[in-house]
This record gives C-alpha cells, structure tokens and sequence, in this order.
C-alpha cells in the first residue's frame, strides 16, 4: 500500500475500528526511510483525527467536551485529573509520534485553534507524568507546538492556563524531570503576550485595546503564584550553584528532538547526543542552563506583572539576587567551547547568548524595580552610595536600604550589578547589559547614583566604544547612547567627564557623526543634552559658563542644529510603521518644541520647518501629534505617561499641551501647524529654499 493510502486509511480511523491494524499502519509509516509530503488539507484532518482519538477514545473525554474552547471551560468544575488505561501507553506513543512527525508538515495556522481545546491541552500535560515509557518528551514538545502556533491574522489570543482547572493537582503529581517540561511550556505561554509579526505601535495599541490578552496574562501570573512553593522552588533551581548541577541530558534532547525534527522514544539520551552530535560532559551543563532560562523568562514576567509587589516579597526572601550572583561566573558566564550552536535557524543566536540574555532580562526587570533595584548592589557598594550622598549632600531615595555601621560585607565578594557590568563590551550582549544600567537609573534622577556609576567610568568607557573604528551593530550602538542618556541627565560632570574623553577635534567629531548618522539611536542622547542644558539655564545658572566650555552642550545650544534634528527624525517616522522602539524619536521631536516653547521660540521654529522643508514634514509631524494624542490617552498607558515624565523632566500635562497647541485648528495662530500648511496651500509652494529672504533661524 502507498504511503498516501496508509495516511488516509489513519484519518478515517474511528474508535471502533481494528487497533491491530491501525498500530501495523502506524508503525509502518513511521518507519519509513523517507518523510511522506502530505497536502496540507490531508496532513491536517491526519493531526485532527488521532488528536481525537487520544482524547475521545483513549481518554474517555466526551465528544461535546473535546469542542469546548478553554472560555466555555472556565464555568467547569471539573478540577480532578484525568485517568487513563496505562496499559494503552503503546498506543498514545505511536499516536504522539505521528502528530509530531506531521505537524512539521502543515501551516501553524491550521493548527492555531487546537490551542483552545482545552480538553486536548490538558490531556497533553497530563501525559508530561508519563516519564517511564518518556512520554512525556514527545507530548511536551506537542504542547510546545499548539501553544505557540501562529494565527492566520495578526489577533493572537493569550492562552489561560486556570482554563485547566485540573492543572493545580496535575502539577501535584509532576516529579522533576517533568516539571522540567512543564516550566519549558509555562515559559512559552507567558512569553505570548505579543501580536505576531511586525506590527506599528498604532495596530498594537489597537489589538490591546481590543483584546483580553492583559487580563489573562494576568490570569496566568496568579495561576502560578497560587502553586504553593513553586516561585520558591523555581528560584532555587534558576539560582543553584555548579555543584547541585546533577540533572540528566532530557531537556537538550527535547530541543535536538525539535530541531533535528525527529524524537527518539527508545533510546537514552546519551545514545542520542552521541548519534547526533557527540558526546560531551558540557551537555550537561548545556541543559541546566537551557532549563534556566525558561525559569529566568518566567521569573522575569512574574516580576513585571500585575503581582510584582507580591513577587519582590517572596524573592527577597529567599535570596535570590545574592544566590544568582554566586552562580554568575561558575553557571551563567561558564563557556562550552566543545558546543556547536544548537540553533534550528542560521540566524538565531547561540544557546548560550540565548540564556545570558534572559538572564539579564530577569536583571533588567530587578534594576527596574524601585523597591528591589539596590539587592543588585553589595553591602560595600550601599555604603559607598551613602558616603556620596552625605559629601554632595544629597538625599537618599525612600527605598533605600537602612545601613548601619556594623554591616560589612567581604571586599573581594563583588555585587551581580558589577558582575554584570563587567561584561559590557561583550558585542553579542552589549545591548542588554546597558539596558540594565539604564534600568537601574530610571525613575527619578538620583545624582547620588549617577556619581556612584560615573566612578566606574562608564561615560569613558561607553565614548570610547561609540568613537571606535571596529563596525557596531545598530542595537549596541543604541544601547550605548540611552545608557549614556540615563547617566548624564542634567549631571555637569558627567558632561565634564564626556568633553574630556572626546579629546581632540577627531575625536569629538567622530562621536557628532556617530550622533547625527544614526538619530534613530542617538536621539534619547540628544534629548538629554536637549534637557541639560535647560536645566543649566534654568536651574544651574552658577555653571552656565560649561554651556560655552562644553563643546557638546555648545553643539546643540545652536537651534538651526535643533530644527533640523526635529526635520530630520520627522521626515524618518510614519504613523503606520511607528513602532514602541521609535515612538522615542517622535518623542525627542516635541520635546525640542515643548523646549522651543517655554523660550516663546515655537513660531519660529514652525515658521523655519515650513519655509526650509517640503510641506510634507509638517504634513507628518501634524499626522504624527494626532496618533501621539491618542496613544499615550489609553488608560493602559498610564505607566508610558509616568515613565516619559521621568525621562525628560516634564510634566504629562505640559506635553498634551503643546501637542495641542500644535494640532490647534486655529488658522490664525502663529504655534499651530495648520497656520503654515494653510499658507503652504495658499501660495501654492511645493518646497521651501533655506536662502527665502523671510526666513529667520531663532
């Protein structure tokens, strides 16, 4: 019989029919030398059909409950797992290995639906207790598949995991190594919570708008918060030094199963390291640290949820920032040179740049909590800050640590921050680590921090790498110009300390060209100098001197340099392709006005971008005001609101304002936009010429 008759002869098979037969067909397709090539219409009712009959006949679970999606399931009560015959344990492999082997064979999004079964979802988790007959392993990576298919639209709906309502007794009964597959599969769920593909920030906006996906993500997080011990226990295992890293290879054959797109029931682990790739004692730890990091991507997402207050708590607890760090060099930083990139994609990064990258995620989101930011620090380092609040007499945040002078801490022992910071100019994760320092400075601007990280030289260090010859990849030169934004804000000597690293005329002009090539990087930097040098002239008026001095606050005092950044960042933004990563160069845009207009300069400004650019960058920035108005409206971005204000030393209320004053319909005010495109219109201009005579640059 062809191959095509064994397939469709499996996707009319019902419960009644002969098991013998079906298991002979099974096997004999599974043994095949060569993958069959399915249409993807027959390939799919294969997958429906003995997804079916796990559920329904193998199950026992209703026709009527295999329909219902995990809403209707939310009024179930039924909360006790499900049971199946053990002795049908040959029959649910050959059926797991068939739907694996065929859903490398269809379109994700014909599958996307499944997702929602909940009695299918939970009779894959059921089966991650299966360990002996490894079971587990192909049910999980099932799991994995379902969980993470892609829609046919861009409307991606969360999956909850209290749709189960058995899941709490389910995990009861998980031992380690199937735990081990379930936080792989929780990681995957919690990471979900974003559209698919590329979408603007304005369809975004819209889908959260829209969709339910912050309450069940929310749902989710107090799912696994209510497991007793689990956050405990999940830190630990994140947290745990080399000498507890005893764990078998299953994990990494899971991932080599996905990959290599093939999963081997019969034989060991280490048989299939050893056919596929080789052996090596590194794989070892090549697993642990894979299972880490979907601990770090869960930890992370429970640490920037709803419940973060609840999850700094029970962190701090158990020690958990001090436990990572004593695992930082001898488990996270460890090298494995005898390891090929496991990656399925050419362009994926390693396993290992993969790892340290949640790991720094999780610190980014520890830096960014006011409350938890300082456990990153060493006793001696909380100390060193108190000694430079006292000496420039500032004062300390709230939430600062209470110090007293018994408490010491070992010198040689050095804090994760410092830890961290040590590997910044690791290219491959660059980007991240600077993410940290720039989360561990939000908020507020504390001088006491800046000097405290200013005495590490970090503004030296960072210009260097930003006025080097080597190539920079655009993420490590952004990462590079926002720390330094976070740093220098409003900090004289910061600047100080910038014009005296940038210390001959080749120098200073190759960080202005590093600046204005790539503005889309650099344009949180340019705020900053923006916002420094207002506080100078407002705040500072003793060392109004530097804005002479300094040759890079001098640069930007200059406002045809101001306007033509404002053209500049305008003519690169679109409504429809602006994203959360460049809403910062529209943000940059008005700040510059907001600036313009506390100096009763806006007019000018406005007149300059009407009559030196074509119409079309009024044009865009009045399209642009509008979504701005808008988006930052929502009621869940109250926090984007916060943050900005932060950032950039002004009120919320002050930005709508003159957002407003600009989108003003008032064809008569000299501050509205509407005032030049009317005039554009009038005279029937097309582009204006910097040498018009009734230009005036302020």
């Amino acid at each position: 019989m062809v191959p095509e008759e064994l397939v469709y002869q499996l996707c009319v098979f019902s419960s009644g029919d002969n098991w013998l037969e079906f298991r002979k067909i099974a096997e004999e397709l599974l043994n095949l030398p060569e993958m069959i090539l399915l249409t993807s219409g027959l390939g799919f009712q294969l997958i429906e059909n003995l997804l079916n009959i796990l559920v329904v006949d193998i199950f026992g679970v209703g026709k009527k409950d295999v329909g219902k999606t995990s809403s209707q399931h939310l009024h179930d009560d039924r909360a006790t797992p499900l049971q199946f015959d053990h002795e049908r344990s040959a029959d649910i492999k050959l059926i797991l290995q068939l739907v694996h082997t065929f859903t490398n064979q269809v379109p994700e999004t014909s599958y996307y639906h499944l997702r929602f079964k909940y009695r299918l979802i939970e009779v894959l988790f059921t089966l991650f207790s299966e360990t002996q007959h490894r079971i587990h392993l192909v049910a999980s990576a099932i799991a994995e598949k379902l969980l993470t298919a892609t829609p046919m639209s861009q409307n991606n709906k969360l999956f909850s995991l209290q749709s189960i309502k058995s899941l709490p007794a389910i995990v009861s009964r998980m031992n380690n190594d199937s735990l081990l597959y379930f936080y792989h599969v929780i990681s995957v769920v919690m990471s979900d919570c974003e559209l698919c593909g590329s979408v603007s920030l304005e369809q975004h906006d819209q889908w959260l708008n829209d969709s339910s996906v912050a309450d069940t993500a929310a749902l989710n997080q107090e799912f696994l918060l209510s497991l007793p011990s689990h956050l405990e226990n999940m830190c630990l295992s994140a947290s745990r030094p080399a000498s507890e890293v005893t764990r078998p290879l299953s994990l990494l054959a899971h991932m080599l199963g996905q990959s290599f797109g093939s999963l081997d029931l019969e034989n060991d682990d280490f048989q299939m390291m050893e056919r596929q790739i080789g052996s090596s004692d590194s794989y070892i730890w090549l697993n642990d640290i894979i299972h880490r990091a979907n601990l770090f991507t869960i930890i992370t997402m429970l640490l920037t949820g709803k419940y973060q207050n609840e999850v700094q708590k029970r962190l701090m607890k158990c020690d958990f920032v001090n436990r990572l760090n004593n695992s930082f060099e001898e488990v996270i930083w460890k090298d494995f040179p005898d390891i090929p990139d496991l990656s399925a994609d050419s362009e994926d990064i390693s396993q290992t740049t993969f790892v340290r990258v949640q790991f720094l995620r999780l610190v980014h989101s520890i830096a960014d909590s006011t409350s938890y930011r300082y456990s990153l620090l060493s006793i001696e380092e909380l100390h060193t800050l108190k000694q430079i609040a006292e000496k420039k007499n500032h004062s300390l945040p709230s939430e600062f640590p209470t110090l007293t002078n018994d408490t010491a801490a070992p010198l040689s022992k050095r804090s994760l921050l410092s830890q961290v910071m040590s590997k910044l100019h690791q290219e491959s994760i660059t980007f991240w680590i600077t993410r940290v320092v720039e989360a561990f400075l939000r908020g507020p601007t504390n001088p006491t921090t800046q000097a405290f990280l200013l005495d590490k030289n970090i503004v030296e260090s960072t210009v260097g790498v930003l006025i080097s010859t080597r190539p920079m990849h655009e993420l490590v030169r952004q990462g590079c110009f926002d720390m330094l934004s976070t740093v220098m804000k409003v900090n004289v000597d910061a600047f100080t300390r910038c014009d005296n690293a940038l210390n001959s005329a080749r120098k200073f002009q190759t960080f202005i060209s590093a600046v204005e090539d790539s503005l889309i990087d650099s344009n949180m930097f340019i705020r900053c100098v923006i916002l420094t040098t207002h506080y100078i002239q407002t705040s500072q008026t003793e060392n109004k001197e530097v804005l002479v001095t300094n040759r890079l606050l001098e640069y930007y005092t200059n406002h045809k340099r101001r306007i033509q950044v404002i053209a500049r960042l305008v003519t690169l933004l679109d409504v429809s392709t602006l994203s959360q990563e460049t809403v910062s160069c529209l943000n940059t845009s008005l700040l510059l006005l907001i600036m313009a207009h506390r100096n009763n300069r806006l007019a000018s400004y406005l007149q300059c971008l009407y009559g030196v650019y074509e119409p079309a960058v009024l044009e865009n920035l009045y399209s642009l005001l509008q979504f701005w108005i808008v988006h930052y409206s929502l009621p869940f971005k109250k926090n984007d609101r916060k943050s900005l204000e932060f950032g950039s030393l002004t009120q919320f209320s002050e930005w709508e304002s003159v957002a407003r004053t600009l989108l003003d319909p008032d064809l008569r005010s000299e501050i509205s936009i509407k005032h030049y495109l009317a005039k554009a219109d009038e005279i029937g201009r097309t582009y204006g010429s910097p040498n018009l005579t009734y230009i005036r640059w302020p």
